[in-house]
Parts: structure tokens; sequence; C-alpha cells
């Protein structure tokens, strides 16, 4: 007896969730705004006590995700 995969769509752990389109733009939302404000926290809790580094803002948090974020991108892509 031969073993046939199934799909591929019915691997992606994304398929077997069935959450409507809004739901994806919240999480999304979530993310991209919740991941700035937990770096900093992390920032500010270690290295400025640690290394005398000084303190993050949101903002300069938030440039610093979207840019790990892009060179992650353009090293996924080469």
């Amino acid at each position: 007896m031969q073993f046939i995969p199934p799909p591929v769509a019915e691997l992606s752990p994304l398929a077997l969730i069935n959450v409507s389109g809004w739901a994806w733009v919240i999480v999304a939302a979530v993310l991209l705004f919740g991941a700035p404000g937990l770096l900093r926290w992390l920032w500010n809790l270690t290295l400025p006590p640690l290394a005398q580094w000084p303190r993050l803002n949101y903002w300069a948090a938030f440039r610093l995700v979207l840019l790990v974020s892009l060179v992650g991108l353009v090293i996924r892509v080469f």
C-alpha cells in the first residue's frame, strides 16, 4: 500500500484555524504595536542597569523592530 500525503493546505496550521479576515487584522495590529512595547520593557529592564546604556522609548523600539524585520526579510530573500 502506497502512502499518499495530504494536500499542502491541510498541513498548514493556518488552515486549521477558521477565523474571519478582521481577526487577522486585529492580531497583526496587536503584534505590530505590542512587540515594540515588549522590546522596550526588556531593554529598559536589562541594559541600562547592566551596561549603562540609555533608556529606550516606544517609538525608538518600534523603529528597531521594523529595522530588524526588514533586515531579516532581506536576508531571507537572498
